[in-house]
């Protein structure tokens, strides 16, 4: 009889305990962990206000000047910034692609390679806290995390991104979020 009663106790505890779970709620997961995953698998770039260039093997960024409402002449070269100096690449031109006033995402700028560039207008001090993303139809992929500290114009060209084109257009769907200061907009302009 103590087996029957523990055989049921144990049977039926196990009810209490029992929740269902639609296919719905299992996908949402799955989608969660993969961002979180790839999040924290994505470096963050520190620009401090004392550096004015910054080259890593992925990304250089450059403060272009302390003011953000400065209009820079040349800004449509396309030059490659190394210890040496300056040297021209491809056409020697950037292609203006949109710009826009960015409180939390931008729209899609898409590129078909090679070097993609953003710069943007900081208006107030930070920490300001960036990303470039590729937008996908189930998961975007975060190219960099950059993070400026202080206010100005800062340019960020990132090298030979054709690894990010896909899809039946063959062009990387690329648009920047902005995880801090959402309140503040502040101009952000793509080029390719």
């Amino acid at each position: 009889m103590r087996k029957l009663f523990f055989g049921f106790l144990l049977v039926g505890g196990s009810f209490l305990f029992y929740d269902e779970a639609d296919a719905a709620e299992l996908s949402n997961s799955t989608e969660e962990q993969q961002v979180a995953q790839t999040e924290s698998e994505v470096e963050t770039i520190y620009f401090t206000e004392d550096q004015d260039i910054l080259i890593t093997d992925d990304v250089i960024i450059r403060r272009i000047s302390d003011s953000p409402s400065v209009e820079m002449a040349n800004l449509s070269l396309k030059s490659n910034y190394n210890n040496t100096g300056i040297s021209l690449l491809g056409a020697g031109e950037w292609d203006l692609i949109g710009d826009e006033f960015v409180g939390s995402k931008s729209s899609i700028y898409p590129s078909h390679g090679g070097d993609y560039r953003v710069t943007i207008v900081q208006s107030k001090f930070g920490p300001y806290l960036y990303s470039l993303r590729e937008h996908d139809p189930l998961l975007d992929t975060t190219v960099k995390n950059f993070k400026f500290s202080g206010a100005g114009f800062y340019e960020m060209i990132f090298p030979d991104i054709s690894g990010y084109c896909d899809g039946d257009n063959g062009q990387a769907e690329f648009f920047i979020y902005k995880s801090t200061m959402q309140s503040t907009k502040d101009l952000i302009t793509f080029w390719d």
